[in-house]
């Protein structure tokens, strides 16, 4: 798929991967879904099919066969058609057995899926992909009510293999293989009002690794790459009032899914990763590994909020490439995070909703070659660097931004679509070179307020900053010529203004904005 992703549009891969996404997620739901005490086999297989079908899927089965309550599914594939008319995936499933155990439905697989890809978009090269993987005692156990079921699903892990890769008629000479640990997943769906789809669960892989091997036929470049993860976990929930129908992906319409209230929420976190990576072209060269210890990923979405979240931990970066000045570069951080959440829309009984934002890069390191193209003399302290923001508070949301007539002017609008009316200043952090500004404070906005800028009213509040080895960084720039000396002196003069000394070169100031729109700091009005 890699390989293909340079032959499509951006619209179809996005489509691609919405695609995937929803496939998997529905995968468990599929076997779920008709889970009862009195549930039978053929009962599970039609549900299995119409599910598939109802989002785009084509099921064929060569051959079926009922004895004594195992119902044995022979020559299985699923096939996807791309959008545009790029061409069709299908997985090969082989035979398919769904037992009836004690009122339970059991499912189990062949310990082999074949994949294979014709993906040929009109005018551009035809590229074809035979893969496989190899499945460890892969079993779905699936029990409940048909009002609220429940699937488990458990497997010893794995691997995958790419069979043959041919682009135009040229096999590619390409070792790529990926193998997966010991997984299990919860999954319960419910069945709402109006046939709503709901869905909520967890689940876990102990490992997953990819390695990829490319020669350059009759040259000498090469593309060789490993990335390895472990410890996965993720909780996820969905609630939507149809699945988009994948077989139309022209009428996929997320607002309209929002609007008719698709909830989806989940949380990725994993445990240590790292990367290799080594290519060369025509002596060009690159290289490059990388680590951590973990991190997360989450997202919400809904017709009232959105919110994402970022965050690595103990990220370790080593480079080199021929068109890199020095040899090598080499750069760690403690941590870096990123999360936002926002309202889309007015809450029903119009109180305010919160936001919330931050983002953060602590502990950064870099190499000695790096530091002495900069800093040659070693004037300035090797301490890790580190810069942080965290806001939150209250707004009142003035324009519902899924409503069709304000999406079509996203770009233009001029206005903000929210109301300010509490922020607080949570976190402010920044270090480098020997200095060292924190901060928080808060403040609210008064709707009713005369005094406004570009309809915002003016914040009545204070922050509260405290910098301590500022005129050291200061003399070490200017000695080193990255700020003249009369810029220097400036710097010292506003400082001398705005902040009242506590210590040696260490300051600290009080900013209040008054209700009568004054800007005072440390008491003395500025504004």
């Amino acid at each position: 798929m890699l390989v293909a992703n340079r032959f499509l549009s951006n619209e179809v891969v996005m489509r691609m991967r919405f695609h995937s996404a929803v496939s998997a997620s529905v995968f468990g739901a599929l076997i779920a879904f008709p889970a009862s005490a009195d549930v039978t086999a053929e009962e599970v297989r039609d549900r299995i099919l119409g599910l598939y079908e109802s989002v785009g899927y084509t099921v064929t089965i060569a051959s079926q066969d009922m004895s004594g309550g195992v119902l044995t599914l022979s020559g299985v594939d699923v096939a996807m058609d791309l959008p545009e008319n790029a061409g069709t995936i299908t997985m090969s499933y082989g035979n398919v057995v769904l037992s009836e155990v004690s009122g339970t439905v059991e499912i189990r697989f062949d310990p082999r899926l074949g994949i294979n890809a014709e993906i040929a978009p009109p005018g551009e090269e035809r590229v074809q992909v035979a893969a496989h993987a190899d499945l460890d005692n892969l079993v779905a156990m699936v029990s409940g009510t048909t009002e609220e079921m429940t699937v488990e699903v458990t497997g010893n892990g794995g691997g995958l293999m790419l069979d043959t890769l041919v682009v135009d008629g040229e096999t590619i000479p390409v070792l790529a293989t990926g193998k997966f640990g010991a997984l299990s997943q919860t999954l319960t769906l419910m069945q709402g009002e109006d046939e709503r789809i709901m869905m909520a669960g967890s689940a876990s892989v102990a490992s997953f690794g990819m390695a990829i091997d490319v020669k350059e036929p009759g040259g000498d470049g090469f593309l060789t790459g490993a990335f390895n993860i472990a410890d996965m976990t993720t909780e996820f929930s969905f609630d939507a009032a149809h699945l988009p129908d994948m077989a139309n992906p022209e009428m996929f319409n997320p607002v309209a899914m929002l609007e008719a209230g698709f909830e989806v929420a989940t949380l990725f976190e994993y445990g240590a990763a790292d990367i290799d990576v080594n290519f060369q072209d025509r002596g060009d060269r690159f290289a490059m590994t990388s680590g951590m210890s973990g991190g997360l990923f989450g997202v919400v979405i809904s017709n009232e909020e959105f919110a994402y979240d970022i965050h690595q931990t103990d990220v370790t970066v080593n480079l080199s490439s021929s068109e890199l000045p020095i040899p090598s570069v080499s750069l760690s951080y403690g941590e870096i995070d990123f999360s936002i959440s926002a309202p889309l829309a007015a809450a029903e009984d119009g109180s305010p909703s919160d936001f919330h934002y931050r983002t953060a890069l602590r502990g950064l390191t870099v190499a000695e070659a790096v530091w002495s193209m900069i800093d040659p003399g070693q004037l300035l302290p090797r301490d890790p660097a580190t810069v942080a923001i965290d806001i939150s508070g209250k707004v009142q949301v003035l324009v519902d931004l899924l409503a069709p007539e304000n999406l079509d002017r996203l770009d233009d609008m001029e206005e903000s679509p929210w109301m300010p009316l509490e922020v607080a200043l949570n976190e402010l952090t920044a270090l480098f070179g020997g200095a060292e500004l924190t901060g928080t404070g808060a403040a609210t906005f008064d709707p009713e307020s005369p005094i406004k800028i570009d309809g915002v009213p003016l914040p009545v509040g204070e922050i509260n900053l405290h910098l301590k080895g500022a005129y050291g960084l200061m003399d070490k720039l200017t000695a080193m010529g990255l700020i003249p000396p009369d810029a220097g002196m400036g710097m010292r003069a506003m400082l001398g203004a705005f902040a009242r000394p506590v210590g040696e070169d260490e300051f600290e100031s009080k900013i209040e904005m008054t209700p009568e729109g004054a800007l005072l700091a440390n008491g003395q009005r500025i504004q």
